[in-house]
């Protein structure tokens, strides 16, 4: 769990506490899966960095539709860990290719809500 947590909050401060009070009395089950496992595992640094993960995360997030919540976290943490706005923005045109217009656009909108920092 600590692992989990640490990661967790150092992609986005206050994450940790916003889960616990949030999902954890709705599913305490998916709660530890969230903390332990993605964010204790999956995403931790490996063959691949924290960055190029969130990446490939928000790309996946962005191509599904129907995960604004998830894509407006993910986004703002990879902002706040150094990924640039324009290579979210270069991200965006490749899932219009690949996964439609319509979630591309979802991507560049959900982008432009965020404030710059």
């Amino acid at each position: 769990m600590e692992k989990g947590k640490a990661l967790l909050e150092n992609l986005s401060p206050g994450a940790f506490s916003q889960l616990e009070q949030k999902l954890k009395p709705l599913s305490p089950s998916l709660f530890t899966q969230v903390v332990e496992h993605a964010y204790g595992d999956v995403l931790q640094p490996g063959a691949l960095a924290t960055t190029s993960k969130q990446l490939i995360l928000i790309a996946i997030l962005a191509a599904q539709g129907g995960a604004s919540v998830q894509l407006d976290k993910h986004l703002k943490a990879a902002l706040s860990s150094g990924i640039q706005r324009e290579q979210l923005l270069e991200l965006a045109d490749l899932v219009a290719l690949y996964s439609g217009i319509q979630n591309g656009l979802a991507l560049t909108r959900k982008l432009s809500e965020i404030e710059l920092t």
